[in-house]
């Protein structure tokens, strides 16, 4: 990424207006005297076009080195694919490289890791593949019934492949990128006084968090002191946050991502996994 041409035209100023300023950050110059004494270096910047480039540059250079990190550690375990780099190189945001990073992360032993270790991933496979299956799905199971690994009944089979495909849902970008914007752009936050007991002698503190303590509101419709007010009162223990939002809408909007299928032998066992 050719991070100054990406600032100028975020910013719609000139490349080597950007590069200048680099430049002088980089010579530890500040904003003030950037602004106040280098106006010629800059073609008249002022502080607050200075800062947005401070802060455009460390984005971007983080994000791109996060990039390479990741692409590192994702071809040392030789699962890089030409897409999977190209979708990487072309992130425009930290949070879509970690969501097609994660599953690829070293993880701790989830239930779904053990399950693969129990040999249970093709029968995950298997369910996910077989829309159209019309046979003995009990006998299928008894196939994959191993007692040295830990796998005694066809329940327990079955539920290990059901982690192992909650666990690809979870680690798919598309589908974590569809569930963040659907709960940015339709819940509600809603705030309730904390049943954990905190010292509230201080009263000015409690005064401020009383207005909290049974209130909903609509995301994006949140103000920017209200989100710094709930997030403090919750680390203070004040609060208690949770979302609110249509279960079922989101529900359907996972499963819509992630399946190319509406019908499937397993339907009612893949509606209990997104759920």
């Amino acid at each position: 990424m050719n991070i100054p041409n990406v600032v100028s035209k975020e910013l719609n100023i000139k490349e080597t207006q950007v590069l200048e300023v680099m430049a002088m950050f980089a010579e530890g110059s500040t904003i003030p005297f950037i602004a106040r004494y280098r106006k010629e270096k800059t073609g008249g910047l002022d502080e607050e076009q200075l800062r947005e480039i401070e802060t455009r540059v460390n984005y971007l250079t983080i994000l791109e080195e996060r990039k390479q990190t990741v692409l590192n550690s994702i071809e040392e375990q030789v699962k890089l694919t030409e897409e999977l780099k190209n979708k990487i190189l072309a992130a425009e945001k930290l949070q879509e490289v970690e969501d097609l990073y994660l599953p690829y992360k070293p993880k701790r032993k989830t239930r779904g890791i053990i399950a693969k270790a129990k040999g249970l991933e093709p029968l995950a496979l298997f369910i996910l593949e077989n829309p159209k299956f019309s046979g003995d799905f009990e006998a299928k199971l008894a196939e994959f019934i191993n007692e040295e690994k830990g796998v005694s009944t066809t329940e327990e089979a079955l539920q290990g492949a059901k982690d192992i495909i909650a666990e690809m849902i979870s680690d798919t970008a598309e589908v974590r990128q569809v569930v963040r914007e659907f709960l940015l752009e339709k819940a509600s936050i809603v705030s309730q006084k904390s049943a954990t007991k905190v010292d509230e002698t201080n009263k000015k503190k409690k005064d401020v968090y009383d207005i909290y303590h049974d209130f909903t509101c609509e995301i994006p419709k949140l103000k920017e002191y209200q989100i710094l007010a709930i997030n403090r009162g919750e680390a203070e223990k004040y609060l208690k946050v949770i979302f609110s939002y249509d279960k079922p809408g989101i529900l359907s909007e996972i499963f819509d991502t992630y399946f190319e299928y509406d019908e499937s032998y397993f339907l009612d066992l893949l509606n209990e996994v997104v759920d």
